[in-house]
């Protein structure tokens, strides 16, 4: 059996103090050429790109609590992070909105100003063009364009 030691550090009471927990994590909670974390963000990377829309990190968190009831928001996180870093999923960071997640490859969105409906637009990859424009490479952009959609301007 391994041990884990958490050290925390107490919120609220201001005084600063950490308090530690020590937590054991059975062998069956490991899986042969991995963690239970890689088993989870597999599932989380499945689900965004199986998903017909921009799932939030708690929409993700209330469709694996279904199948997975011991989960915890702070492992869809941790998972989406990884995620993100690694380049498997894209993160999209709208204001005023929980930032949410798509499948990585090269496609644009269209944000109703409205009701904050997000969809996919697929335009011409613009690189070269930013890369004139700028005189050197780019690493990578985003563009987000800002409508009304359809439903909206039915309803003006």
């Amino acid at each position: 059996m391994q041990e884990i030691r958490i050290i925390l550090k107490m919120e609220g009471g201001g005084n600063g103090r950490y308090g530690t927990g020590r937590h054991r994590l059975s062998g069956t909670s490991q899986r042969k050429g991995g963690t239970q974390l890689a088993k989870y963000a597999e599932m989380i990377r499945k689900l965004v790109l199986d998903s017909q829309k921009h799932l939030t990190a708690e929409e993700i968190f209330a469709e694996l609590k279904k199948t997975c009831p011991s989960i915890v928001l702070a492992t869809v996180y941790n998972n989406l992070n990884r995620l993100t870093d690694e380049g498997k999923l894209r993160r999209i960071c709208m204001e005023d909105s929980p930032d949410r997640y798509d499948r990585p490859t090269r496609h644009d969105h269209l944000l109703c100003r409205s009701c904050g409906a997000l969809a996919d637009i697929t335009l011409q990859d613009l690189t070269q063009a930013l890369e004139r424009q700028v005189d050197g490479e780019i690493l990578s952009y985003d563009l987000m364009i800002h409508y009304i959609c359809p439903k909206c301007r039915k309803k003006a």
